[in-house]
């Protein structure tokens, strides 16, 4: 790239790999009715926000060497800025506020903040010596998103299935965490 970096590509990889990424995340997020009528929105905003994230990476010069790189990452930073955008929809927010307090913390930290096991476990401890494991952390996720969905399907929303309910939080699925 004769030492100008990926960004010297930036502007023709965005736009090369936008119409991928939105089917990408077509693909993720249709089917769920909670959201359905704002999909569009979410879609839109997501990818924007990808795009200023991507902005920002350009300062490394070795974060994507070749478009097949760069293409692999905005697919799932498009797909976790698309989860931080369902938060931000008022019907999302309306169904969570009717969740536990402590609930509505823990899908904050998996939806919102993407927290990797890690830090989770470090937020679930009740005093500083616990010891909270990555299988404990992934466990209490699971019950959570349960329980939103458990949530959402009280309002009428969703389906019998989990799945197809609300989408999981990315550690639940091995996406991964920064």
């Amino acid at each position: 790239m004769n030492g100008e970096g990926w960004s010297g590509h930036f502007r023709a990889w965005v736009e090369r790999t936008r119409p991928v990424a939105w089917e990408f995340l077509n693909y993720r997020l249709r089917g769920f009715p909670l959201f359905a009528a704002e999909l569009t929105t979410v879609m839109d905003r997501a990818l924007e926000s990808a795009i200023r994230v991507a902005e920002d990476r350009q300062r490394f010069i070795w974060h994507s060497p070749e478009y097949s790189s760069f293409l692999k990452w905005f697919l799932q930073e498009s797909w976790r800025c698309g989860l931080r955008e369902l938060f931000t929809l008022d019907v999302v927010v309306r169904e969570v506020e009717r969740l536990p307090e402590v609930e509505r913390s823990l899908t904050h930290w998996l939806y919102v903040d993407q927290f990797p096991d890690y830090q989770l476990s470090a937020l679930l401890r009740k005093h500083p010596r616990e010891t909270v494991t990555r299988e404990d952390v992934r466990r209490r996720a699971l019950q959570n998103y349960r329980v939103l969905c458990h949530v959402i399907r009280g309002d009428g929303w969703g389906y019998d299935d989990d799945h197809m309910t609300f989408p999981q939080p990315p550690i639940l699925i091995g996406l991964t965490q920064r």
